[in-house]
Protein backbone atom coordinates (compact mmCIF):
# COMPACT_ATOMS: atom_id res chain seq x y z
CA UNK A 1 0.00 0.00 0.00
CA UNK A 2 1.45 3.39 -0.99
CA UNK A 3 1.67 5.90 1.79
CA UNK A 4 2.94 9.65 0.98
CA UNK A 5 4.43 11.90 3.31
CA UNK A 6 2.36 14.30 5.44
CA UNK A 7 4.02 16.46 8.01
CA UNK A 8 2.19 19.26 9.06
CA UNK A 9 3.62 22.71 8.35
CA UNK A 10 5.35 24.30 11.12
CA UNK A 11 5.46 27.74 10.78
CA UNK A 12 8.45 29.82 12.75
CA UNK A 13 10.00 33.20 12.33
CA UNK A 14 13.83 34.30 12.94
CA UNK A 15 14.14 37.82 13.69
CA UNK A 16 16.66 39.06 10.96
CA UNK A 17 19.89 39.91 12.65
CA UNK A 18 21.25 43.64 13.68
CA UNK A 19 24.63 44.72 12.49
CA UNK A 20 26.29 43.32 15.76
CA UNK A 21 23.81 40.41 16.29
CA UNK A 22 25.39 37.21 17.21
CA UNK A 23 23.45 34.78 14.61
CA UNK A 24 20.64 32.49 15.35
CA UNK A 25 22.51 28.52 15.83
CA UNK A 26 19.42 26.47 14.88
CA UNK A 27 17.17 26.10 11.66
CA UNK A 28 13.77 27.48 11.17
CA UNK A 29 11.43 23.83 10.17
CA UNK A 30 10.09 25.12 6.95
CA UNK A 31 7.38 22.12 6.95
CA UNK A 32 7.09 18.65 5.47
CA UNK A 33 8.58 16.86 2.22
CA UNK A 34 6.28 16.58 -1.06
CA UNK A 35 8.03 12.96 -1.35
CA UNK A 36 5.53 12.56 -4.75
CA UNK A 37 6.37 15.80 -6.13
CA UNK A 38 10.24 14.90 -5.42
CA UNK A 39 9.29 11.54 -7.54
CA UNK A 40 7.67 13.74 -10.76
CA UNK A 41 10.85 16.46 -10.58
CA UNK A 42 13.70 13.72 -9.87
CA UNK A 43 12.60 11.18 -12.37
CA UNK A 44 10.23 13.06 -14.95
CA UNK A 45 8.15 11.35 -17.40
CA UNK A 46 8.63 7.74 -15.45
CA UNK A 47 5.19 8.03 -13.95
CA UNK A 48 6.91 7.06 -10.55
CA UNK A 49 4.92 7.11 -7.00
CA UNK A 50 6.07 7.91 -4.17
CA UNK A 51 6.37 4.28 -2.07
CA UNK A 52 7.66 3.58 1.37
CA UNK A 53 9.33 0.30 1.36
CA UNK A 54 10.55 -0.85 5.05
CA UNK A 55 7.92 0.29 7.12
CA UNK A 56 11.20 0.18 10.07
CA UNK A 57 13.52 2.61 7.80
CA UNK A 58 13.22 6.62 7.24
CA UNK A 59 15.72 6.09 4.43
CA UNK A 60 13.70 3.09 2.45
CA UNK A 61 11.08 6.04 0.25
CA UNK A 62 11.46 5.39 -3.40
CA UNK A 63 9.52 6.21 -6.94
CA UNK A 64 8.27 3.46 -8.01
CA UNK A 65 7.14 2.38 -11.18
CA UNK A 66 6.33 -0.85 -13.15
CA UNK A 67 9.65 -0.83 -14.76
CA UNK A 68 11.49 1.31 -12.52
CA UNK A 69 12.43 2.01 -8.99
CA UNK A 70 14.74 4.92 -7.94
CA UNK A 71 15.62 6.57 -4.24
CA UNK A 72 14.78 9.92 -3.19
CA UNK A 73 17.66 12.38 -2.62
CA UNK A 74 15.20 14.46 -0.10
CA UNK A 75 17.98 17.39 -0.07
CA UNK A 76 17.56 18.02 -3.51
CA UNK A 77 13.61 17.28 -2.63
CA UNK A 78 13.66 20.06 -0.17
CA UNK A 79 15.37 22.56 -2.09
CA UNK A 80 12.93 22.35 -4.79
CA UNK A 81 9.99 22.35 -2.99
CA UNK A 82 11.26 25.43 -0.11
CA UNK A 83 14.35 26.98 -2.03
CA UNK A 84 16.18 29.74 0.47
CA UNK A 85 18.93 27.23 1.13
CA UNK A 86 16.21 24.30 2.61
CA UNK A 87 17.57 20.80 2.94
CA UNK A 88 16.39 17.61 5.00
CA UNK A 89 15.97 16.91 8.57
CA UNK A 90 14.99 13.71 9.96
CA UNK A 91 13.43 13.02 13.35
CA UNK A 92 13.71 9.34 13.35
CA UNK A 93 15.67 7.04 11.51
CA UNK A 94 13.20 4.07 11.92
CA UNK A 95 9.77 6.15 10.73
CA UNK A 96 9.56 6.63 7.11
CA UNK A 97 6.84 9.85 8.30
CA UNK A 98 9.36 12.05 10.53
CA UNK A 99 11.30 13.74 7.18
CA UNK A 100 11.15 17.37 7.46
CA UNK A 101 12.81 20.25 5.09
CA UNK A 102 14.53 23.17 6.93
CA UNK A 103 16.70 26.29 6.32
CA UNK A 104 17.28 29.81 7.44
CA UNK A 105 14.73 32.62 6.15
CA UNK A 106 15.89 35.55 3.65
CA UNK A 107 14.98 38.54 3.54
CA UNK A 108 13.50 40.82 0.78
CA UNK A 109 17.02 42.46 0.05
CA UNK A 110 18.59 38.73 0.45
CA UNK A 111 15.88 38.30 -2.28
CA UNK A 112 17.25 41.31 -4.40
CA UNK A 113 20.57 40.55 -4.25
CA UNK A 114 20.34 37.08 -5.42
CA UNK A 115 18.42 38.22 -8.19
CA UNK A 116 20.88 40.85 -8.84
CA UNK A 117 23.96 38.33 -8.98
CA UNK A 118 21.64 35.96 -11.51
CA UNK A 119 20.47 39.26 -14.09
CA UNK A 120 24.86 40.14 -13.40
CA UNK A 121 25.28 36.72 -14.76
CA UNK A 122 23.41 36.81 -17.01
CA UNK A 123 24.17 39.81 -19.22
CA UNK A 124 25.34 40.64 -22.24
CA UNK A 125 29.00 41.49 -20.56
CA UNK A 126 29.09 39.19 -17.34
CA UNK A 127 32.68 39.85 -17.44
CA UNK A 128 32.49 43.80 -16.49
CA UNK A 129 31.13 46.03 -13.78
CA UNK A 130 29.13 49.01 -15.54
CA UNK A 131 29.20 50.86 -12.22
CA UNK A 132 32.74 51.00 -11.28
CA UNK A 133 34.50 50.50 -14.81
CA UNK A 134 36.63 47.62 -14.58
CA UNK A 135 36.30 43.81 -14.82
CA UNK A 136 34.50 42.19 -12.51
CA UNK A 137 38.10 39.07 -11.81
CA UNK A 138 39.82 39.99 -9.07
CA UNK A 139 36.54 42.59 -7.43
CA UNK A 140 34.65 39.47 -5.75
CA UNK A 141 33.89 41.65 -2.85
CA UNK A 142 32.83 44.19 -4.84
CA UNK A 143 30.71 42.08 -6.83
CA UNK A 144 28.70 41.42 -3.39
CA UNK A 145 28.83 44.56 -2.24
CA UNK A 146 26.53 45.88 -4.75
CA UNK A 147 24.37 42.94 -4.67
CA UNK A 148 23.77 44.12 -1.26
CA UNK A 149 22.89 47.62 -2.13
CA UNK A 150 25.90 49.02 -1.37
CA UNK A 151 25.01 48.58 2.44
CA UNK A 152 28.59 48.10 3.97
CA UNK A 153 32.46 47.90 2.52
CA UNK A 154 35.49 46.23 3.36
CA UNK A 155 38.80 45.78 0.96
CA UNK A 156 38.66 42.82 0.49
CA UNK A 157 36.71 39.62 1.08
CA UNK A 158 39.06 38.04 3.83
CA UNK A 159 38.35 41.36 5.83
CA UNK A 160 34.48 40.94 5.52
CA UNK A 161 34.75 37.67 6.54
CA UNK A 162 36.67 38.27 9.54
CA UNK A 163 34.32 40.90 10.90
CA UNK A 164 31.33 38.54 10.54
CA UNK A 165 33.43 35.70 12.46
CA UNK A 166 34.39 38.17 15.26
CA UNK A 167 30.60 39.25 15.79
CA UNK A 168 29.49 35.50 15.98
CA UNK A 169 27.55 35.71 12.59
CA UNK A 170 29.60 32.72 10.52
CA UNK A 171 27.77 29.63 9.87
CA UNK A 172 29.66 26.65 8.89
CA UNK A 173 26.85 24.17 7.44
CA UNK A 174 26.48 24.01 3.55
CA UNK A 175 23.32 25.57 3.17
CA UNK A 176 23.11 29.33 3.12
CA UNK A 177 19.63 30.39 2.43
CA UNK A 178 19.16 32.58 -0.81
CA UNK A 179 21.02 36.06 -0.89
CA UNK A 180 23.42 35.03 1.89
CA UNK A 181 27.24 35.66 1.82
CA UNK A 182 29.09 32.76 1.24
CA UNK A 183 32.90 32.82 2.18
CA UNK A 184 36.16 31.16 1.02
CA UNK A 185 39.53 31.42 1.65
CA UNK A 186 42.62 31.40 -0.61
CA UNK A 187 42.62 34.39 -2.98
CA UNK A 188 46.96 34.97 -2.17
CA UNK A 189 45.50 36.15 1.42
CA UNK A 190 42.31 38.12 0.44
CA UNK A 191 40.08 35.48 0.55
CA UNK A 192 36.75 34.89 -1.70
CA UNK A 193 33.09 35.87 -1.46
CA UNK A 194 29.69 35.12 -3.24
CA UNK A 195 26.22 35.47 -3.50
CA UNK A 196 23.69 32.17 -2.36
CA UNK A 197 21.07 31.37 -4.83
CA UNK A 198 20.23 28.90 -2.16
CA UNK A 199 20.14 25.11 -2.95
CA UNK A 200 23.84 24.97 -2.58
CA UNK A 201 24.43 27.28 -5.42
CA UNK A 202 26.59 30.17 -5.26
CA UNK A 203 27.48 32.82 -8.14
CA UNK A 204 30.87 34.66 -7.53
CA UNK A 205 33.68 36.32 -9.84
CA UNK A 206 36.33 33.82 -10.86
CA UNK A 207 40.00 35.07 -11.38
CA UNK A 208 42.60 37.71 -10.28
CA UNK A 209 42.53 41.04 -11.25
CA UNK A 210 45.11 40.23 -14.01
CA UNK A 211 42.12 38.33 -15.81
CA UNK A 212 38.67 39.33 -17.82
CA UNK A 213 36.59 36.02 -16.57
CA UNK A 214 32.69 36.36 -16.43
CA UNK A 215 30.82 36.03 -12.66
CA UNK A 216 29.72 32.30 -12.96
CA UNK A 217 27.65 30.10 -10.70
CA UNK A 218 29.02 26.97 -9.02
CA UNK A 219 28.43 24.63 -6.17
CA UNK A 220 28.96 26.29 -2.13
CA UNK A 221 31.74 23.64 -1.76
CA UNK A 222 32.89 23.51 -5.85
CA UNK A 223 36.05 25.86 -5.51
CA UNK A 224 39.12 25.02 -4.84
CA UNK A 225 39.67 27.49 -2.32
CA UNK A 226 39.03 26.30 1.09
CA UNK A 227 34.87 26.98 2.35
CA UNK A 228 34.84 28.86 4.95
CA UNK A 229 31.05 29.47 5.68
CA UNK A 230 28.14 31.67 5.42
CA UNK A 231 26.70 34.69 6.87
CA UNK A 232 23.54 36.72 6.78
CA UNK A 233 24.73 40.16 4.47
CA UNK A 234 24.93 43.50 6.89
CA UNK A 235 21.86 45.10 7.19
CA UNK A 236 19.49 42.17 5.48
Amino acid sequence: MRKLLLIGAITAVLALPAVTATQASAATVLGGVDMQRACDTQYPGRGSRATVTNWSSAYSWKCVAPSFSGGIDVNRACATQYSQGAYAGLRDAANPYTWFCQGWASSANMLAAANWAIAEKNSPDPTWSDHYGHQWSGWCEQFVEQAGGFRYWFPRAIDHYNWQLNNGRIHPDTNPPRGAVVFYGGGEGAGHVGVSLGGQQVISTQGNGKLRLPVWQHNVTGLSNPYLGWAYPIGA
